[in-house]
This record gives structure tokens, C-alpha cells and sequence, in this order.
């Protein structure tokens, strides 16, 4: 093992298999992946919101923004899938162009959205804001929610990619848990 510039150690760790993660840290990934592709996708409207929104508003589209992350994770980790045959959401959307385009406009327009109802209320006292930042989070949170089924909307209205039916998304899903565990 010496030719590979490595000690046995090294090479061990290499070939044992990865340690399975927990509950908390697949949901702390999602939060991780989905900010990160959030905050990426959405920089036009976050520079906007950020140039605009006034600092008395800002806890109120913080919460907003923060509720809508959190939301995508756990759609993303398919945590409010349908059991028992109930329905339940859309699988996440792939990667195509298409459902970027879809990605861009939708996470941009949540942003605008967020911004626009934060910015909606009365002078805020304390009271005010917390109503603010309770609305605007409920906002970001249904925003949040809403993705895959406006993305699945926005496949079967231009009438690309595979139509998923209600009985297959089971199947779909159940597909990318066993590569998600695969990992």
C-alpha cells in the first residue's frame, strides 16, 4: 500500500461502508440542500428583497424565508408522503431544463411574494410584527409545500417528462428512498 501514498489506516477507512445517518441528520441535509439550491436559484430576488424590504420588516420576511427552506426540505425528504394509499404529494422534480426554468421562476416569485406581505402590514409593534412574521411564515411554509405540485402542474400542462399518475408516485418515491439509502 505503500506505491498508493497511503497507510493501512487510510485505505481501511476507505473501503468501510458509510455510516448510516439518522432522522436528524437526513432532515439537517434536505435543509442543507435545500437552502443551498434555494439561496443559488433565487439571488435576483433575495438581492431585491434585501435592497427593499425595510429593517422594521425584516423579521417578518426572515421568518417567511426561513419557513419556506424549511418547508422545501421536508417535501424534498419526502416526509409528507401518502401512506395506507392515500395521495400524497408529487415526487421532488428532476433536474431537467424545463423544471429549472420552473425552479427559477417559482423560488424567485416566493421570494417577491414573501417581500410583498412582510412589507403589506401597519407600522409593526411588537404585536404586529409577530402577527407579521406568524403570516409571512405561514406563507413561506404553504410556498414551500406547493412546489412539487406546481412543478407536476407545469409538466402536464406543456405535456413533457414523464406524467406521473397519483398510483405511481409511490413507486417513484419509494426509488429514490432505497438510492438515497444507497449513498
Amino acid at each position: 500500500m505503500g506505491s498508493r501514498g497511503t497507510d493501512e489506516a487510510t485505505e481501511r477507512r476507505k473501503v468501510r461502508p458509510r455510516e448510516r445517518t439518522d432522522r436528524t441528520g437526513r432532515l439537517l441535509e434536505d435543509v442543507f440542500d435545500a437552502l443551498g439550491e434555494h439561496g443559488l436559484i433565487a439571488v435576483p430576488a433575495l438581492v431585491w428583497a434585501a435592497l427593499s424590504v425595510p429593517p422594521r420588516a425584516s423579521p417578518a420576511m426572515l421568518a417567511g424565508y426561513v419557513a419556506l427552506v424549511v418547508a422545501l426540505a421536508v417535501v424534498r425528504g419526502n416526509r409528507l408522503s401518502g401512506r395506507g394509499g392515500r395521495r400524497g404529494l408529487p415526487p421532488w422534480p428532476d433536474g431537467t431544463g424545463r423544471m429549472l426554468l420552473v425552479r427559477v421562476g417559482y423560488y424567485n416569485l416566493a421570494v417577491v411574494a414573501l417581500a410583498l406581505l412582510a412589507t403589506a402590514g401597519p407600522t409593526p409593534g411588537w404585536g404586529e410584527s409577530a402577527v407579521g412574521a406568524a403570516a409571512t411564515g405561514t406563507l413561506g411554509a404553504a410556498l414551500g409545500v406547493g412546489f412539487p405540485v406546481a412543478a407536476a402542474g407545469v409538466v402536464r400542462a406543456t405535456g413533457g417528462g414523464p406524467r406521473a399518475r397519483p398510483r405511481d408516485w409511490d413507486v417513484l418515491r419509494a426509488d429514490r428512498e432505497r438510492n438515497r439509502r444507497s449513498r
